[in-house]
């Protein structure tokens, strides 16, 4: 009986071991495979209590290819061409771009954004840009920094949650010329005040 004992806790280790094995393995290769599309590593979490970002390498891609081709996050992808944002960061950068997934966007009042003039469109895409900038937004503490439209965004780290104004970042991507975060919320832009 005390033999059997004995070889039922040897294989519980050996599972134990097993599945040790394979949680390092897993966790040790964030980098995404050269086989793999940008489109297959973008992951979105509304749970804030363990929230990591995922870090991506596609430094041979620059950030408007990585934003326009984020699986899970096209409609701002589609923003930033139809307003001719994509056109004023092709250059060498530094560029920083939020790109909210496309549940954030839905989560938008409807109307939000087609209802808005051309001229209010390029400025709501510009808004999730920061042009002269390559942030790490695990950095960054709290302050503010004036995006592409002019307006302020407001960063915050609390509880190692990373965050721009209310929405927090879920898989960073390093480009060519800057970098790209994925996030759970559309920026809004402040409404402008009228003296």
């Amino acid at each position: 009986m005390n033999e059997n004992k004995g070889s039922w806790k040897g294989i519980a280790v050996v599972i134990v071991l097993a599945g040790l094995g394979i949680w390092w393995y897993s966790s040790s290769n964030n980098a995404v495979p050269a086989d793999v599309s940008v489109n297959d590593a973008v992951t979105d979490t509304s749970d804030t209590a363990n929230v990591s970002i995922n870090r991506i390498d596609r430094a041979s891609a620059n950030v408007v290819s990585i934003a326009e081709s984020i699986s899970g996050a096209s409609t701002f992808g589609s923003w930033l061409t139809s307003t001719g944002v994509a056109s004023q960061i092709t250059g060498k950068g530094p560029y920083t771009i939020f790109v909210p997934t496309d549940k954030a966007v839905s989560a938008l009042k409807a109307g939000t954004f087609n209802n808005l003039s051309v001229a209010e469109q390029k400025r709501f895409v510009q808004y999730h840009i920061i042009s002269g900038r390559a942030l790490d937004i695990d950095a960054m503490q709290s302050g503010t920094i004036v995006a592409l439209s002019k307006d302020a965004l407001n960063f915050s780290n609390t509880n190692n949650i990373p965050m721009v104004n209310s929405a927090i970042t879920v898989t960073q991507y390093k480009g060519s010329n800057g970098i790209v975060y994925v996030i759970n919320a559309v920026l809004v832009p402040p409404e402008k005040s009228v003296i």
